[in-house]
């Protein structure tokens, strides 16, 4: 009996990626790689995912680790239950699979392709909740060169300010670390660099303006401190619930600003890539988002993952053609200039469906036909 997963892998795709001069690709059909799995016919949650070798990695509640291969559609477990039970955020580098434990602030070693023993390093001067006496849950948390990040938001910065923290793998100690003023999410990048969003999320939050939330674009030396200003991108965010990743196969970025997921290229090209199931993340439960090979994204949100890819846009893009024609409820669903003004300019051949789609808001519902 195949086993449906409460946190399942589904392809989205309601939105243009527009990401390089390539024409999409033709469209297919979604791949749902809960059905692929065969278990014993309970519901199963997924706790945390990391992108390894090509491939994903998730951690699967009572199952363990699972390794899902795009290239060929198959799911295997790598790792039982009972050897991953404890792990709640999965960080890999080029041969390991680390996991972290938010109960006993350890980093285990959980999978090495080197033959390397099992191992659990103590993660010292972990950052703490004073008022709670507990771990303070990180927003994003990685590997790169030799070293463990993450990215912490401490009651006592009022939500507006982040910690940024760093391990070294071969010990477990703290190490030095500097980060930009404002810093509201940060990735791996090249050359022991890391890159991150920059925003005065206090000064934004006492501001009627909404360009005072688009965010800075920065790459910086987590050693030595020093900085450079890429670009400030499109469109404003929220500090909490914010989703941000570099993509390393194509050298773009993806953020969200609520529930649309955006990605700019290396070029410096920007635009919708897909909206997302809603705009809440959870902190503490494994990564936002993960880049995934021919542009697409996994976006984890209440325990829920979507495979954001562009193979099926092209037909959306077909079937949204017809979509507003034939909706019977189509004087009572455009009722207001944030749908009637747009919609009409489409309808007249001044704007394209893919900038229709960027410029309605409140719109989701509408789009998926919720309403009819």
């Amino acid at each position: 009996m195949k086993k449906r997963w409460i946190a399942s892998i589904c392809v989205l795709a309601i939105s243009v990626p527009i990401c390089c001069d390539a024409m999409p690709e033709p469209a297919r059909e979604p791949r749902d790689v809960a059905a692929l799995w065969e278990g014993n016919g309970e519901n199963t949650s997924i706790i945390s995912q990391c992108a390894w070798q090509g491939g994903l990695i998730l951690l699967a509640q009572g199952e363990g680790l699972l390794h899902y291969l795009p290239q060929t559609g198959e799911l295997n477990k790598i790792l039982a239950w009972e050897e991953a039970q404890g792990v709640s955020w999965l960080a890999a580098d080029d041969q390991n699979i680390w996991g972290y434990d938010s109960a006993a602030l350890t980093l285990r070693l959980l999978l090495s392709q080197a033959g390397e023993a099992n191992m659990a390093l103590a993660l010292a001067d972990h950052p703490m909740d004073e008022s709670q006496g507990s771990a303070i849950l990180p927003e994003q948390l990685f590997i790169s060169g030799r070293h463990l990040y993450a990215l912490f938001r401490p009651q006592a910065f009022n939500g507006y300010k982040t910690r940024l923290a760093a391990w070294q793998l071969a010990d477990g100690k703290r190490a030095d670390v500097r980060q930009p003023e404002h810093l509201q999410a940060v990735s791996a990048y090249k050359d022991g660099t890391l890159v991150g969003l920059a925003m005065d999320a206090w000064a934004a939050a006492n501001t009627p303006d909404e360009t005072a939330r688009r965010p800075r674009l920065v790459v910086f030396d987590p050693q030595s401190g020093q900085e450079k200003e890429l670009c400030m991108l499109n469109e404003p965010v929220q500090e909490s619930n914010l989703a941000f990743a570099w993509d390393e196969a194509s050298d773009g970025v993806y953020y969200n600003s609520g529930n649309k997921l955006y990605y700019r290229n290396s070029q410096g090209r920007e635009a919708l890539h897909s909206y997302l199931g809603s705009d809440v993340f959870i902190e503490g439960a494994g990564n936002r988002l993960v880049p995934f090979p021919e542009r697409q994204c996994i976006a984890q949100q209440e325990a829920t993952r979507y495979l954001v890819s562009p193979g099926v846009i092209a037909q959306y893009r077909r079937d949204m053609q017809t979509a507003f024609v034939l909706n019977r409820d189509l004087e009572r669903l455009l009722n207001g200039k944030e749908f009637t003004q747009p919609y009409e300019r489409w309808r007249r051949g001044q704007l394209s469906l893919d900038d229709f789609l960027l410029e309605s808001d409140r719109k989701l519902k509408l789009m998926r036909l919720e309403n009819d």
